[in-house]
Order: structure tokens, then C-alpha cells, then sequence
């Protein structure tokens, strides 16, 4: 990867470039880089559109994703989350929907959303 990262100021401009956006996200984070520059590569090929490219079930979403949620930048995980969820409803994918919202696990603010409602205690007279 290491020959890689020569692309790290790749716009995400096409296919190719948003794949590997998200796979020098993750190896950058797991190579010892600052979450922020890590989370800045994966977020350009999270908004470029990397899920139309793929699924939430490929690896680049997961790993792109992820990077984002280890860098407590919670609230846009969730953001492309709620999109994976209903792209994998519309596609029927069982794989997109199970990675999407194993994912949406591991963030407090997806969690939260995630949460049936409380039931109210009863009230008395």
C-alpha cells in the first residue's frame, strides 16, 4: 500500500479513485496517520459516492465508514448508514443490510436511533 499513497490527494472524482480512497482510509488509520487524515480520505470517497459504486456490503463502505466512526465523527457515519440501510432495502440485500447496521452499532448516535421507545411508566391518579 505503501506505493499508494502517492493517491491521497485523488479528488474521488471516478470509480477507481473513491476505492481507493477508502482502502487508504483504513490502512492509513491502521498504519499510525491522524484520525483527522485518515477520516478526510475516507469521508471524499464516502461523498463522492462510493456507495453507488458498490454496496454497503463491499469492503470500501466498511472500511470507509468505519475509519469515520474511530475518528468520533459519528454523526456522518450515520449519515451515509441511513443511506446504505435504505439502498440495501431497495436492493433486497440481506449482506448490505446486515454490514450497514452492524456498523450503526458501533456508533452512539446510531445506536440511539436504533433504540425501541421506552415504555412510559403508567400514570396515577
Amino acid at each position: 500500500m505503501e506505493p499508494l499513497r502517492r493517491f491521497a490527494s485523488a479528488p474521488g472524482g471516478s470509480r477507481a479513485e473513491r476505492l481507493l480512497l477508502a482502502h487508504l482510509a483504513y490502512w492509513r488509520a491502521g498504519t499510525g496517520a491522524g484520525r483527522d487524515e485518515a477520516a478526510e480520505l475516507a469521508e471524499r470517497a464516502l461523498s463522492r459516492g462510493l456507495l453507488g459504486d458498490t454496496s454497503a456490503a463491499s469492503p470500501a463502505f466498511a472500511y470507509a465508514v468505519f475509519v469515520l466512526i474511530a475518528a468520533d465523527r459519528f454523526a456522518r457515519a450515520d449519515e451515509f448508514l441511513v443511506e446504505a440501510l435504505d439502498d440495501a432495502r431497495r436492493r433486497a440485500s440481506t449482506a448490505a443490510f446486515v454490514v450497514a447496521s452492524s456498523l450503526r452499532s458501533l456508533s452512539p448516535t446510531g445506536r440511539a436511533r436504533s433504540r425501541p421507545p421506552r415504555p412510559r411508566p403508567a400514570r396515577r391518579s
